[in-house]
């Protein structure tokens, strides 16, 4: 028998029922019952899941890069201006590009909007030389503030290449106040919306693509609403020092589904997993390959 068909059984006996050779299921006696154990029932190499997930969802493909997403197939991609613009004034101010948050204009409540929605003031406040941004540089993590979990005891570290656990704070902040605009029901609280960016922060694109009423095709963006646990995904290059300008990335994921948003260019997906790239083979080897609007 394989793996597999041993965990499936294990499984189905923790149910309370059993499997015969003619493949007939049966509830358990309950003198035969045993009490469940998870070991050797579900698989604990994570990577193989990965992999599995790659395979399965390979329709619904999501790559992550800098700037706004192109709209058709001829446009070049973004010169990521206005992010190689926010990049050299961290760098030339000497802030590390991973803390830093990014406000425009002159932002006289950042501090205290920082505070109050993380918690925890920043350290510093620097305004760039053209007075166009407000730099804040939140507090360094503290490498014991994750909670290990009961199916994965060993100790939990952050990824020094993402953007900390803040930035998605400041950023559901944003939308939630967005919405509450959008209903008429934005005054009352204690900050409106609070525009925040940094320069790698990433943009997710739906490779599937869509249709236009012409018949066109037309690709599309894919935004992460707050039912998803990733949430705002940055990835800063590990260089030290920091390089001079911001060079091209693209990360991987992929969604369980989507569901259709504004127009043709924009989707939202649901259930999304970040993959590392290694995890492209197995989405190439198993997507459908066809000829569709001449792409």
């Amino acid at each position: 028998r394989s793996k597999a068909a041993g965990q499936l059984r294990g499984l189905i006996q923790g149910l309370g029922y059993s499997i015969n050779e003619r493949c007939d299921l049966s509830p358990i006696a309950k003198a035969d019952y045993k009490a469940f154990r998870m070991d050797g029932i579900f698989e604990e190499d994570l990577e193989y899941l990965k992999s599995l997930m790659a395979a399965a969802f390979n329709e619904n493909l999501l790559i992550g890069s800098y700037g706004t997403i192109p709209t058709s197939l001829q446009e070049k991609r973004p010169q990521l201006d206005k992010q190689q613009e926010l990049w050299k004034a961290i760098v030339s101010k000497k802030l590390p590009p991973t803390r830093t948050v990014a406000f425009p204009g002159k932002s006289v409540t950042a501090s205290k909007y920082i505070e109050f929605v993380v918690g925890s003031a920043p350290e510093r406040i620097v305004a760039t030389d053209d007075k166009q941004w407000i730099l804040a540089v939140l507090e360094e993590p503290q490498g014991d503030r994750w909670v290990p979990l009961d199916s994965r005891p060993q100790r939990i570290h952050s990824d020094p290449c993402r953007l900390p656990a803040e930035f998605n704070l400041l950023a559901q902040f944003q939308k939630a106040m967005q919405d509450m605009q959008r209903t008429k029901a934005g005054s009352g609280w204690s900050y409106g919306v609070q525009s925040m960016d940094n320069p790698c922060i990433l943009q997710w694109e739906w490779m599937q693509g869509s249709i236009s009423p012409k018949g066109a095709f037309v690709r599309c963006a894919a935004r992460l609403e707050r039912k998803n646990a990733i949430g705002l995904v940055g990835y800063v290059a590990p260089d030290d020092p920091p390089s001079a300008s911001l060079q091209h990335v693209a990360a991987l994921a992929v969604s369980a589904s989507v569901h259709a948003g504004e127009g043709h260019q924009v989707i939202f997906p649901d259930n999304v997993t970040v993959l590392p790239a290694g995890h492209i083979a197995f989405i190439i080897a198993s997507a459908k390959h066809e000829n569709k609007n001449n792409f």
